[in-house]
């Protein structure tokens, strides 16, 4: 990741830049917030009857990922979710089709 402040690059965790000694912890938390939010909307569909919002988690998911991407910042909670809402998705798809 980069810091907000000086544009260098430091640790994925640095709450402070060792370069300009900007603070940045709150910044990733505002980063990450589409990957949160995906991941979260994709753990509440495992729950029987949310399966609907596997697509809405899936887009935000994927959002949360380009936007790390161009960001710099971490992108595992983004990634869980585009993982866990395919999944469900891919399973409500075969179960309506009659696979299961």
């Amino acid at each position: 990741m980069f810091c907000l402040h000086c544009g260098k690059e430091i640790g994925d965790n640095a709450p402070v830049c060792p370069y300009c000694g900007g603070r940045n912890s709150a910044a990733n938390t505002k980063r990450e917030l589409f990957g949160l939010l995906g991941f979260g909307l994709s753990l509440a569909t495992i729950i029987p009857f949310a399966s609907a919002f596997s697509l809405p988690a899936l887009g935000l998911s994927i959002t949360g990922i380009v936007r790390a991407k161009k960001q710099g910042s971490s992108m595992r909670l983004a990634i869980a979710g585009t993982v866990i809402s395919a999944i469900v998705l891919i399973g409500n798809i075969l179960m309506y089709a009659g696979v299961f």
